[in-house]
């Protein structure tokens, strides 16, 4: 009479179960909002920061992640050198770069002396 009652319970469980598909709708639902909110903008922001790298050219003023500020004197293909002073150049990584602030001409800094 027990082991009755027990098999009673269990197929009264499994009929109230849902289904495997509407279990998994939760966890769903958490990556389609997850991807939305993080994921897809990160690869927006990434495409759009390889896209500056790539447009990088002389005479930029550029901003490096450290805060240092120079003018793009060379580029490489990983390494770029940045003049931070009259003459104080210094090498960096390309991947440095934050973002670009203006073009420097070098023509109306001689005109200025």
């Amino acid at each position: 009479m027990i082991a009755t009652a027990w098999a009673q319970d269990a197929g009264a469980a499994a009929a109230g179960a849902p289904s495997p598909a509407l279990q998994l709708l939760p966890f769903a639902l958490v990556f389609v909002v997850f991807y939305v909110l993080v994921i897809r903008p990160e690869q927006k922001k990434r495409q759009q920061q390889q896209k500056m790298l790539g447009d990088l050219k002389r005479n930029d003023v550029v901003v490096l992640a450290s805060g240092l500020h120079g003018r793009v004197m060379a580029l490489g293909d990983d390494v770029i050198t940045l003049e931070i002073a009259p003459r104080v150049q210094v090498q960096c990584d390309r991947s440095a770069v934050q973002r670009i602030v203006g073009v420097d001409d070098p023509e109306k800094e001689r005109q200025r002396s």
